[in-house]
């Protein structure tokens, strides 16, 4: 009875990651989406969209032969500053790397024996319990696709140890009151006082916190991802007790414990805060 037990686990086992790689299959044969896909989303697209389209069919032309006609230049799209500062860096686009993701984070939840396929939020729950959480199975895809490309992975940074709190001053002894003078008779004629000097101006106040980022400056931070990736981020973040803010022109997570601020993404470390001082200081 206990080896019929075993040969189904295994099966199931097997069956589980046999599901996991056609899942990712999948993924990707929907990215090899017919040219009619493509003219209907460009109608849907917003202008930064079309522009970044554009500029990947001028790169993709280069290579064709001198005879070709030109492809027509389109609108120059006046982009800001936050988004001139953020490039990207996955050519393929935000939607094939969060499928990538996506996909990843289902194979490894069902190593863990969590399969859940039509209720997202149960399967964050049920796969963050087994310890599967988004940012374990995006620093796992990219590992993976690092290693597709020849590239070195990178190492996942330490986290610095949060700082000792100070030990509390011990009270002052208050003091003893002084004894009264007495009163020296007033002479006769009274005598003009001394103009009070100026007070000095009061220095500007410390700013002890950083500013919460807007909708569009985390946006700015996260070009790579969509919307459900930035809600998985913000819910793990605020999770483990981190706070949104926005420092150094970029939106990202303050450790109030350690004063240490990441990127929104929790990829890189921007610099640290001194809530004290009421500075910030960049990596």
């Amino acid at each position: 009875m206990s080896t019929n037990a075993t040969s189904m686990t295994s099966r199931l086992a097997a069956l589980e990651k046999a599901v996991a790689e056609l899942r990712i299959e999948n993924e990707l044969l929907k990215e090899q989406t017919p040219l009619e896909a493509f003219t209907r989303g460009l109608k849907d697209a917003s202008p930064e969209q079309v522009a970044e389209w554009a500029a990947a069919c001028a790169e993709a032309a280069e290579g064709l032969e001198l005879g070709a006609a030109p492809a027509k230049k389109g609108k120059k799209v006046v982009k800001t500053a936050e988004e001139k500062a953020k490039k990207t860096t996955n050519p393929e686009g935000p939607t094939a790397w969060n499928a990538y993701i996506n996909a990843t984070w289902h194979e490894m939840a069902a190593e863990k024996g969590v399969v859940i396929e039509d209720d997202h939020e149960a399967f964050k729950k049920a796969a963050g319990a087994v310890g599967i959480t988004f940012t374990i199975a995006r620093a796992e895809a990219s590992r993976r696709k690092a290693a597709l490309e020849g590239k070195e992975p990178k190492e996942p940074k330490e986290p610095k140890a949060p700082k000792e709190p100070k030990a509390p001053k011990a009270p002052k002894e208050p003091k003893a009151p002084k004894a009264k003078k007495a009163a020296s008779p007033k002479p006769e004629s009274p005598v003009p006082s001394a103009p009070a000097s100026p007070k000095p101006e009061a220095a500007a106040p410390v700013q002890k916190t950083l500013p919460a980022p807007t909708e569009a400056q985390i946006r700015a931070a996260t070009l790579e991802y969509d919307d459900e990736m930035r809600n998985a981020m913000r819910e793990e973040s605020e999770g483990d007790g981190l706070e949104a803010v926005f420092a150094g022109g970029q939106a990202g997570w303050l450790n109030p414990l350690t004063g240490e601020i990441r990127s929104y993404d929790s990829g890189n470390i921007l610099g640290a805060w001194d809530a004290e001082k009421g500075v910030f200081t960049a990596a």
